[in-house]
């Protein structure tokens, strides 16, 4: 059988719930991890989605981030807090949630996973790797490169989506050379993204579509996405036993065509099971 996982920055769920059920309607994944949610678990709109049948895990936050799995089916060993690593760094941010799905007797690891965006406004003199937020960024892909690390994700299939906000290459940025250095295309983030990969998980989009120049994200700002002014920032990166199962992978681009839409496409994995 054919598993279609989405992994979507919605930029607040309440907001764009319309979209949502539209995309619900028409699209059907069977997993679907979403970032960004912007409301406590308190304010998810669970009856507006109850008719689309999915278990519903979240870890939400007021006004900020909060992230969720949708699963048709059952969600077990959930887990919604990254692991510090660090007995002094407790993060009480709603930036990760994993979950294990079990479909024809296989396990399946997934996460929703929302690295900080890591920008700020800058004092006088100060560079962009400089900050208390940037700084914040790469200590979160130090701890996800140590829970990476764990066997039991590797050795499984696994699938952890979600908005990395970083571009890897250059080729997942519309002007490469003029946006090096900054936020989403530092060479500090990049070199963490990378040590993700390393480790010997795939970027699902990149293994299929190799050449294609293809963007996650446009800023509001400047009527970005009419001059497809943007970067691929979002990703559902997969273990080997997971990248060996992939039929397709794609960016659903038609949904920042909408009214009203999240800054980020939802980006999908198609996988044999």
């Amino acid at each position: 059988m054919e598993l279609n996982i989405v992994s979507w920055n919605v930029n607040s769920i309440n907001a764009r719930i319309d979209n949502l059920i539209f995309y619900l309607e028409n699209q059907q994944p069977d997993i679907l991890l979403l970032q960004e949610l912007k409301c406590e678990e308190e304010k998810f709109p669970y009856k507006k989605l109850e008719k689309f049948g999915y278990q519903i895990a979240i870890s939400g936050q007021k006004t900020y981030n909060g992230v969720a799995i949708f699963s048709k089916y059952k969600l077990e060993n959930i887990i919604t807090k990254l692991p510090s690593f660090d007995i002094d760094n407790e993060d009480n941010q709603a930036r990760f949630i994993k979950a294990t799905v079990n479909i024809n007797n296989q396990n399946i690891n997934i996460a929703s996973i929302y690295v900080p965006n890591g920008g700020s406004a800058l004092e006088e003199g100060q560079k962009n790797n400089e900050t208390t937020k940037f700084k914040y960024k790469i200590n979160f892909f130090q701890r996800l490169y140590q829970y990476f690390q764990q066997e039991e994700n590797l050795n499984n299939i696994t699938i952890f989506g979600g908005d990395y906000n970083v571009a890897h290459q250059d080729i997942d940025v519309y002007n490469p050379k003029n946006l090096d250095g900054s936020i989403c295309f530092h060479f500090d983030e990049r070199k963490e993204f990378n040590k993700l990969l390393n480790l010997g998980y795939f970027d699902s989009f990149r293994m299929k579509n190799p050449e294609n120049q293809s963007f996650s994200w446009w800023d509001y700002r400047q009527n970005s996405y009419k001059y497809n002014k943007g970067m691929r920032i979002d990703y559902l990166l997969t273990s080997p036993l997971a990248a060996d199962k992939i039929i397709d992978s794609k960016i659903d681009e038609f949904m920042s065509q909408r009214e009203k839409p999240s800054d980020h496409a939802p980006v999908v994995v198609k996988i044999s099971v």
